[in-house]
C-alpha cells in the first residue's frame, strides 16, 4: 500500500479534529442527533461527519488515494461511523478488500462497476458487507488457484471455470414467487457462491468475477432472452443476463445459467449467429463475436468429469489441487498407441508454502 501524501495527512488531521469536536459537542445529547446517512464524493467527506453512515462514491481518479481511504474508514470506525464504499469504477484489489475488513468490519462495499446500467443495478444486489465479500473472494481465489495449477491454455481455463460453476450453482426455480427484496437478494454474488442458488444475473456476475480474477476479460450483458425476433426494445425490456468472454484475443458469448440448466454447449463460447434468442437492450459496452470456439466440445470433454473443487472447499478440503496430465507412457508403446492416450485426472495433495 502506498504511503500517505502530505495533503492526505493534513486532511486526516482535519477529519480527526472535526470528529473530536462533534464528540465533545454532543457528549450529553442522544446519538439521534446524527442524520441516518450521507452520500457523496470522497473530496467532500468533511461535510458528512455528522452522519451515522457515510457512503463515498469512488472512481478511477481516487485510486491513488487508497491508503488515505483506509485510514479514513479506520478513523470513522473509532468514532462509531460506518462506511459504504461505492465503486463506480474498480479501484480496490483483493488485498485491499482484506485491509478494509481489518480496518472496519462494518464497511459495506458496493460494486456498481460490474453492471453498467442503473436500470438493472437497482434490481440486483450490488452491496455486500465486507466480511461476506471477503468470503466470496476466498472461494473465487481458491477456484482460480486450482485453475492455474492445472490449465495453462486460456480456453481450457475458461471452460473449467464455467463447468465448475455450472455444476456448483443451482437456478432458483422459485424466483417468480419472491418479493422484490427477496429477488434482489437472490440476484447476487453472495447467493450464487455462498448459498449456491441464484438467477441469471447471479450466474453472470459470478462468472465475471471468477474470470476477471484470472485476468480474463469478461463483460456482463443484460437484455431479452426469447426464441423469437424482438423489435423496438427499450432499456427497460430486460428479463435475462449473460456474458461476453475474451479468450486468446477473441470475444465469445456465454450464458452460464442456460448452460447450467441444459448442459447445451450452444450457449458457451459461441459467435453471435449461433447465440440465438439473446437481444441486448439499453447502452452497453458490447463486442462483436465473430466466431465460435472450434474445439469447445473437446475442451468440455476434458473437464466435465472433474470433481467439483468448490464442493470440496465447502467440506474443508482447501489444500487439494487437481493435477491434470497425460497418462504415463510405457517404454514399448507404439506411436499409434501414444496418439490414442487420453488425458486423465488424478488428485494430489498441494502443500502451501509456510
Amino acid at each position: 500500500m502506498e504511503t500517505l501524501k502530505l495533503l492526505d495527512k493534513l486532511q486526516l488531521l482535519k477529519i480527526r479534529a472535526m470528529l473530536k469536536l462533534n464528540q465533545i459537542t454532543h457528549r450529553n445529547q442522544l446519538s439521534s442527533h446524527k442524520s441516518t446517512k450521507k452520500f457523496g464524493p470522497l473530496e467532500n467527506i468533511t461535510e458528512y461527519l455528522g452522519a451515522r453512515k457515510i457512503s463515498l462514491t469512488l472512481y478511477k481518479k481516487d485510486e491513488g488515494k487508497k491508503a488515505y481511504i483506509l485510514e479514513v474508514i479506520e478513523l470513522l470506525r473509532n468514532y462509531g461511523i460506518d462506511v459504504e464504499l461505492i465503486e463506480f469504477e474498480q479501484i480496490f484489489n483483493n488485498e485491499d478488500m482484506r485491509s478494509i475488513l481489518e480496518k472496519n468490519p462494518n464497511t459495506d462495499i458496493n460494486l456498481r462497476y460490474i453492471i453498467g446500467t442503473y436500470v438493472v443495478a437497482n434490481n440486483v444486489q450490488m452491496k455486500y458487507g465486507i466480511s461476506d465479500y471477503c468470503q466470496i473472494l476466498d472461494k473465487i481465489e481458491y477456484l482460480s488457484k486450482v485453475t492455474r495449477a492445472n490449465f495453462k491454455n486460456e480456453d481450457e481455463q475458461v471452460m473449467f471455470v464455467i463447468t465448475q460453476l455450472a455444476n456448483y450453482i443451482s437456478f432458483d426455480e422459485e424466483y417468480k414467487k419472491l418479493s422484490a427484496e427477496e429477488l434482489k437478494d437472490v440476484s447476487s454474488l453472495k447467493s450464487a457462491l455462498l448459498k449456491r442458488k441464484t438467477v441469471c444475473i447471479g450466474y453472470a456476475m459470478i462468472l465475471e468475477r471468477c474470470l476477471t480474477n484470472l485476468g480474463i476479460e469478461c463483460n456482463v450483458l443484460t437484455g431479452i432472452a426469447s426464441g423469437q425476433e424482438q423489435a423496438n426494445l427499450s432499456c427497460y425490456d430486460i428479463n435475462h443476463a449473460w456474458v461476453q468472454i475474451k479468450s486468446n484475443n477473441k470475444w465469445y458469448n456465454a450464458d452460464l445459467s442456460f448452460f447450467s440448466e441444459s448442459g447445451n454447449l450452444e450457449y458457451i463460447l459461441v459467435d453471435d449467429k449461433t447465440f440465438k434468442g439473446h437481444y441486448v437492450t439499453g447502452t452497453y459496452n458490447t463486442f462483436p463475436c465473430n466466431s465460435s470456439y472450434s474445439d469447445r466440445k473437446g475442451i468440455y470433454d476434458k473437464v466435465k468429469n472433474i470433481k467439483n473443487v468448490l464442493v470440496g472447499y465447502d467440506s474443508g478440503k482447501r489444500d487439494t489441487m487437481l493435477q491434470y496430465h497425460l497418462a504415463p507412457d510405457t517404454h514399448d508403446a507404439k506411436e499409434s498407441e501414444k496418439e490414442k492416450q487420453v488425458d486423465i485426472i488424478q488428485e494430489a495433495e498441494y502443500h502451501e508454502e509456510k
